[in-house]
């Protein structure tokens, strides 16, 4: 049974990096190929046609889906870039009610379900004031801001651990990516693995200091937190190994 299981997840895991790879990614660069804008920096994209070029690539693709019940529809408005609705009916609860009773009651019953977040909000015993007005500009106030946060070491060293940390550090959904293609050769499922390394060092972190670090954390653990992730970094530049990386990826302290 655990043999059978086993094949039957490498055979998914080998037809989702095919499609990726033959499928998707395809598209995705002629997607990308477009120079479609936004209409606030493309006035004229009405005539240009970009943008319908980009909704006529992905409106094909969607349509070429093999998925049950899927339907595929392209809403214009004069004046307004083309907005695509895919939907593909639903099976669980959700779907049932709105099986049985329609869409409208269905969502005026998802609304009401608010009516509970406004109770509970309206017990708060919080006094909402208007700001004071004053007769200073933007500028002037964020002078005044910045001026508090360089005479005030607290946040004096928490924006310049914060600093250090987004100068040196990069964006994880970036680079991962990149190490794991250019770096490592690795193909989508090894992607995925890395992917999910770094939600467990996410996760352990925010758990270690939810549990473990005080209220008010001394500057030296933000310290040598920013230190390790600037370390972490250092080492995933020369390390060339997968099941390395993954180990790297999961150090709660980045």
């Amino acid at each position: 049974m655990s043999e059978r299981s086993c094949t039957c997840s490498l055979d998914a895991l080998d037809f989702v990096e095919r499609r990726w790879e033959e499928d998707v990614l395809p598209t995705l660069t002629r997607y990308i190929e477009i120079p479609a804008k936004s209409p606030a920096f493309d006035p004229q994209w009405a005539e240009h046609g970009h943008i319908d070029r980009a909704v006529a690539l992905i409106e094909d693709w969607a349509r070429r889906r093999p998925i049950e019940g899927l339907t595929v529809e392209t809403v214009r408005l004069p004046g307004r870039t083309p907005l695509i609705l895919l939907e593909v009916p639903g099976t669980s609860a959700g779907g049932l009610v709105i099986a049985s009773v329609g869409v409208a009651p269905a969502f005026a019953v998802s609304g009401a379900g608010h009516l509970l977040v406004i109770a509970t909000l309206a017990t708060l015993g919080v006094e909402g004031r208007p700001r004071r007005q004053r007769p200073t500009t933007i500028r002037q106030d964020i002078a005044e801001g910045l001026a508090y946060a360089l005479r005030t070491p607290e946040i004096r060293a928490l924006l310049g651990v914060l600093f250090v940390i987004s100068f040196c550090a990069f964006n994880f959904s970036m680079w991962v990516p990149l190490l794991a293609r250019n770096v490592l050769g690795q193909g989508a499922q090894e992607f995925g693995f890395l992917m999910a390394a770094v939600g467990v060092g996410a996760v352990s972190g925010a758990l270690t200091l939810g549990t473990v670090v005080p209220r008010q954390p001394p500057l030296a653990l933000l310290h040598a937190s920013a230190a390790a992730a600037c370390a972490v970094l250092l080492a995933l530049s020369v390390i060339e190994s997968f099941s390395l990386t993954a180990v790297a990826l999961t150090d709660p302290r980045r």
